[in-house]
Order: C-alpha cells, then sequence, then structure tokens
C-alpha cells in the first residue's frame, strides 16, 4: 500500500538547514516556512531514491534515511532555498541521546537537563550534585566537539 506522506518536518528533517549566524554558543536562525512538500515516500522507496534504505540495519538507519532524503527536496528557508546537506550518523551522540531519554522515560518527565538520580548515568558517573547537561552527556559518550545543542 502506497502511503502519501505530507512532510511539515521544519524541526527534524531540516536541523540546521535554516541556520544563518553563529556567534561563540549562539545561534540565530530563521523560521522555516515550508509550503508543504507532497512525498509519495512509499514510491520513492521502491524506486530506491531514498539512499540508504535498502542497507540499513535497524529502525535509526531507515529513520535517518529519510530524515537526509527529504533533506534532499527543494525548501524555502526565508531567503534560503533549495536543499541542504545530509546528516551523517554519530554513535557518540546516539549513546548520549538514548541515555537522556531512558532518564527522562524512566523519570516521567522533560528537560535538556538529566534528572540527577541513578538512571541520569553521566550525572552519576560523574558524581554531579544535580542533573547531567547536553554537553557532559556528549564528553562522557565520546564526543569530544567543543559546541554541543540539544533540543
Amino acid at each position: 500500500m502506497k502511503t502519501k506522506i505530507l512532510i511539515l518536518l521544519s524541526a527534524v528533517a531540516f536541523l540546521g538547514g535554516c541556520q544563518v549566524d553563529e556567534i561563540g554558543d549562539s545561534y540565530s536562525s530563521e523560521r522555516a516556512s515550508l509550503s508543504s512538500v507532497n512525498v509519495d515516500l512509499q514510491k520513492d522507496i521502491d524506486d530506491k531514491k531514498v539512499t540508504g534504505w535498502y542497507c540499513a540495519h535497524n529502525q535509526e538507519e531507515k529513520f535517518l534515511a529519510i530524515i537526509n532524503y527529504v533533506r534532499t527536496l527543494p525548501i524555502n528557508c526565508g531567503d534560503v532555498q533549495g536543499p541542504t546537506t545530509i546528516l551523517t550518523w554519530n554513535g557518540s551522540l546516539y549513546s548520549a541521546a538514548k541515555e537522556h531519554s531512558n532518564d527522562i522515560a524512566q523519570n516521567d518527565y522533560l528537560s535538556n537537563s538529566g534528572s540527577g538520580t541513578a538512571t541520569d548515568i553521566t550525572a552519576y558517573n560523574l558524581g554531579l550534585d544535580s542533573g547531567s547537561t547536553p554537553k557532559q552527556r556528549a564528553s562522557s559518550n565520546g564526543y569530544k566537539e567543543r559546541i554541543v545543542y540539544e533540543n
């Protein structure tokens, strides 16, 4: 069964696609104004237009393949138009995100900060009195870049 998908992904699929200015640790960005992009995703998968779909080993890799496919489509981001760059998998960031997702699920809360409980593995391992930050989780899981954001 072919599934028509109306893609209204402004944060996930185009994450970083409308970035305009980087100053130190803060970003200014235009809000993506997507006119609807109609995609017959199942047809595009069947026609092998979604690079990485058939060699994906798990759901995460398939999801990344779909996100990257959508990022190659023409878009309107204010003054910036056209496709944007694709994303690459980073195991360290995946581990940090998975750790934080588990912490959120176990403690039934929503925050960029860790819970500070035993399920906040980074805070626990570092002996923190409060919850871990996104940068601490990323670093603790092997990501060595200077700038780290979470959303």
